[in-house]
């Protein structure tokens, strides 16, 4: 009997699973690969990683090493003395690669099929952003091989140089087939505003040509960027707290993980802090307004640090605050910054100056920055910042109202790096400017062609 029962069982269980076979075959190509959903479906998954890349993590970590923010509980603390492992990088790295640069050629490889040439467009310009902030975060990386793990399962890392020479050929391809698509009319996650995506595009070619010194391409770029007082944003237009919807950086600080980030004795917060004795403040510049906007403190609320990064109504991190992809005043600061390099031409450059400046007047709705004029560069005029000529006072005034504008954006870092800390921004320790982030120790135990010899304060190509 017990013989009977059991060939019975094992004659189920054959039958199942000959029916499961039949009934639901195995993807054996890629894990990571949807085969039956349209690039129309799909767009939103590699812009989700985008914004993730823009507001996450590494954002965190930009600002704490570019000191305008401090970590001030449990891993953040040795965030803060820059004390960091290859496994923190893990999951960004993953995010980056397998839900953002994956998707993208997928959907591009769909709508070069399809002859969706918006799409194709999108996806390259997505892709574009990606890897262009993945090679100047890291240096050399995955991109020629990346992502195809059947052919290549050990991608090589490109050159850092030669990373950014395929970014900028992506985001041409990408100009030329998205034409004068806008944003709004392919996007789930960003905010229209009424952009072009070439408009984006122009504007990324513009940051990453500066990354890598070419300061009259650069400035060609921005010229047909984003020029029209207008922001590539990220979309938490929200109501309630529903996560995953919100501001990333108040999910953080207020939702997951309150406490473990603040500003406490951050160098962005003392120099626009109106109450602080080193403050930046001139004639011509009072910070109050942007403060405000950016900060709080123990005046502004009981339980706040010193400094808290403003996560409250009207604050830049409240939960439904969009956040800047890319923005006008970070374009208006290339052209100002590319002028005084490229052109040696003081008062173009300080026209765009201006305009950054009067953004926030209008932004924030007041009168607190006047027109700077030639004079006030000039040794004893009231931007004088010690450099010894009016262009390199120009220079570090244009680089300080663009790290103040960038508030809590890796491109601050990027600056940091590529200007050898012209600003002298005071470092959390030591007297090293963080240079790159780690490799993932994912990557290291999964891939031979990892590079183990670079640490925390190794240079970058671009950077050395």
């Amino acid at each position: 009997m017990k013989k009977i029962n059991i060939f019975i069982i094992m004659t189920i269980m054959l039958l199942a699973a000959s029916s499961c076979r039949k009934v639901v075959p195995l993807e054996e190509q890629s894990p990571n690969a949807f085969p039956g959903a349209s690039a129309d479906l799909m767009i939103a998954g590699p812009q989700m990683a985008t914004i993730q890349i823009a507001e996450g993590e590494l954002a965190r970590l930009a600002g704490i090493f570019d000191n305008q923010f401090t970590g001030s509980d449990r891993q953040y603390i040795s965030y803060n003395d820059f004390v960091i492992t290859h496994g923190d990088f893990d999951n960004i790295w993953s995010v980056l690669y397998v839900d953002g640069v994956k998707n993208c050629r997928i959907i591009e490889e769909k709508a070069s099929k399809a002859g969706q040439k918006d799409y194709l467009g999108v996806a390259q310009i997505v892709e574009a952003y990606l890897i262009g902030n993945a090679t100047a975060m890291w240096g050399d990386v995955p991109f020629s091989e990346a992502v195809d793990v059947e052919k290549y399962p050990n991608p090589k890392f490109d050159k850092q140089s030669d990373v950014y020479k395929g970014v900028q050929k992506l985001l041409d391809e990408g100009i030329t087939n998205v034409g004068n698509t806008k944003v709004g009319n392919l996007a789930t996650v960003y905010k229209s505003n009424g952009i072009t995506w070439a408009e984006v595009a122009h504007s990324l070619k513009a940051r990453f040509y500066l990354h890598t010194g070419d300061y009259a391409k650069a400035l060609a770029e921005a010229k047909q960027g984003l020029t029209n007082k207008n922001d590539w944003q990220a979309n938490h237009d929200v109501t309630g707290y529903t996560d995953g919807k919100m501001n990333l950086m108040f999910a953080f600080t207020v939702w997951h993980r309150e406490g473990y980030m603040t500003a406490d004795d951050a160098y962005l917060a003392k120099s626009l802090d109106p109450s602080n004795s080193s403050n930046r403040a001139n004639a011509k510049t009072v910070d109050t307004a942007r403060f405000n906007y950016f900060y709080m403190n123990s005046s502004s609320c009981w339980y706040c640090s010193s400094y808290d990064p403003n996560y409250w109504v009207g604050g830049i991190f409240f939960r439904d605050e969009p956040f800047a992809m890319f923005s006008y005043v970070e374009n208006e600061l290339i052209l100002a910054e590319c002028e005084l390099r490229a052109n040696n031409d003081e008062a173009t450059a300080l026209t765009h100056l201006n305009n950054a400046r009067n953004w926030w007047n209008t932004k924030l709705g007041v009168t607190e920055y006047t027109d700077y004029v030639a004079a006030d560069f000039n040794t004893g005029g009231i931007a004088d910042h010690g450099k010894g000529s009016s262009k390199d006072n120009l220079l570090f005034e244009v680089l300080f109202e663009k790290y103040a504008s960038l508030y809590g954006q890796i491109e601050s870092w990027n600056d940091m790096r590529r200007t050898d800390n012209y600003l002298n921004i005071p470092l959390k320790k030591g007297n090293k400017v963080p240079e790159r982030f780690l490799i993932p120790q994912s990557e290291l135990n999964s891939n031979t062609n990892a590079p183990k010899d670079k640490g925390l304060f190794d240079p970058t190509e671009v950077n050395s």
